[in-house]
């Protein structure tokens, strides 16, 4: 049997509710080479006491406490305590397959691969669903990764964002988290799941599901964030600039903006809007720019929206020809004629 460790690394946040249900999950793997490192991200509820009950009984758990800096800020914290061959993020609210380490461990030690992609369990409430990759299970490498991480043609994500869908090796790890950019939250699985595959040589996808990803009304992913918006244009800008002079430049831009289109027009912060989203040119326009809109038909309306959220740009001006029929409190659209004076 392999001797390689496994750190597996557990952001918390007020987590009470569920956390040691995780907890016990992991404590229950029979892989004996493994540590826990769990990071109190500034919680205020029962969280610190937990972790400090299991810490008396399992000298393999570690509990590191900071101020409340973020889910990323987190995640950077456990990475720089880690000290395993392999690394894995798991959720405070999520669960691990029974066996799970012991088969990727073995997968590592067989196909030399960087990192491994399984499926998940989702739990809804009381209903269980099972998601596994749509690839045969197997060794694949940079060029098919590259070429196939989001399907333009179905819009449809060819493999999962969030870091607990992998198992990873340690190295670059710290490297692509310090890439990401402040104010990322929502989105900051995105742009290390996407770094990370781009630059690996190879990985093995599993056709199974391996862990146990529990949604409900707190969690992270499922919460309204006011800022969601800013967060998914810092995301893109952040991946342009990974993804430039890379060997696969060209597919992977189309397939990036593709993708976030697909993100940006699911999150909930467009409720009842989402129908008529348009995506504002963030990659042709400068950050912070002096900007006049004009038009205020069905994209000129999505792009305001956006820039009134995300303050990405100065709107110095928007107008309209028919600016009289259409300016509202909700939509404050000027004449055609204000654009001399501007």
């Amino acid at each position: 049997m392999s001797t390689e460790s496994v750190s597996i690394i557990v952001p918390c946040y007020n987590s009470e509710r569920y956390l040691r249900d995780c907890l016990n999950s992991i404590l229950e793997q029979e892989y004996a080479y493994k540590e826990i490192i769990c990071v109190d991200d500034g919680s205020t509820d029962m969280t610190r006491q937990i972790l400090d009950e299991y810490t008396e009984k399992n000298s393999i758990l570690k509990v590191v406490e900071q101020p409340h800096g973020g889910i990323v800020e987190a995640k950077k914290t456990g990475i720089k305590e880690a000290q395993g061959e392999y690394v894995l993020f798991v959720d405070s609210d999520d669960m691990l397959e029974k066996g799970m380490l012991s088969k990727c461990v073995d997968i590592f030690d067989d196909f030399q691969v960087d990192a491994i992609y399984y499926g998940y369990h989702l739990i809804k409430g009381n209903v269980l669903s099972t998601c596994v990759p749509t690839f045969q299970a197997g060794v694949y490498d940079k060029k098919n990764i590259c070429e196939n991480l989001y399907d333009i043609q179905k819009s449809k994500k060819n493999f999962n964002w969030a870091q607990w869908a992998y198992i990873l090796k340690r190295r670059n790890i710290e490297e692509y988290m310090d890439k990401i950019d402040k104010g990322i939250e929502i989105y900051e699985d995105i742009v290390f799941t996407w770094m990370y595959l781009i630059n690996l040589n190879c990985i093995y996808i599993l056709d199974e599901a391996l862990y146990y990803y529990r949604v409900h009304s707190d969690s992270t992913g499922r919460r309204r964030n006011q800022t969601g918006l800013q967060s998914a244009n810092l995301a893109y800008n952040n991946l342009v600039r990974e993804i430039g002079g890379h060997p696969f430049e060209n597919q992977l831009g189309k397939q990036l903006k593709y993708m976030m289109f697909d993100t940006i027009q699911s999150n909930t912060c467009f409720s009842e809007e989402r129908q008529e989203f348009f995506m504002f040119p963030y990659e042709v326009i400068p950050y912070g720019a002096n900007i006049i809109l004009y038009g205020a038909g069905y994209v000129g309306k999505s792009y305001y929206r956006q820039l009134r959220e995300n303050k990405y740009c100065k709107l110095v001006l928007w107008c309209d020809r028919n600016w009289n029929s259409i300016r509202s409190e909700k939509y404050p659209v000027e004449s055609i004629d204000k654009i001399e004076n501007t």
